[in-house]
């Protein structure tokens, strides 16, 4: 019984896993499992989509972050290509940013999951300078 129910398990771990492997993955892969229609009850796909879109924002923030605070020296680049605000966003609501791009440019859906989100969050939070300290 007990290796029964371990088959299921890999096969659900590895295709979850999978969604932060390669440049396969799709716009419309992305819409579809970032699409929750029960916030109580969210499918594997959604915990994913939630995951991969809060990974790629938490990204960015902490890029920016290296390269626009340089200690006592001016900063690397003078410009945040996103600018988040000051308190981040949560994973929900770049989630909720990135289906809403997704549903308005359905033009886009073929194109790399990673270059969307990306255009969703620059178009939501347009590029800024950064503050002299």
């Amino acid at each position: 019984m007990r290796s029964n129910l371990m088959i299921p398990v890999v096969l659900f771990l590895a295709s979850w896993c999978a969604w932060g492997q390669g440049t396969d993955r799709r716009a419309e892969d992305l819409l579809k499992d970032c699409a929750i229609n029960d916030t109580n009850h969210p499918s594997a796909e959604a915990i994913g989509c939630l995951a991969y879109v809060g990974g790629f924002v938490a990204g960015i923030a902490h890029v920016q972050l290296i390269y626009t605070v340089a200690g006592d020296k001016p900063p690397m680049v003078p410009v945040k290509v996103i600018c988040l605000p000051s308190e981040g966003i949560s994973g929900d609501q770049a989630r909720k940013i990135v289906v809403k791009y997704l549903e308005e440019h359905p033009e886009e859906l073929h194109k790399p999951a990673q270059d969307e989100i990306f255009v969703a969050l620059w178009k939501a939070f347009p590029s800024c300078k950064v503050p002299p300290e």
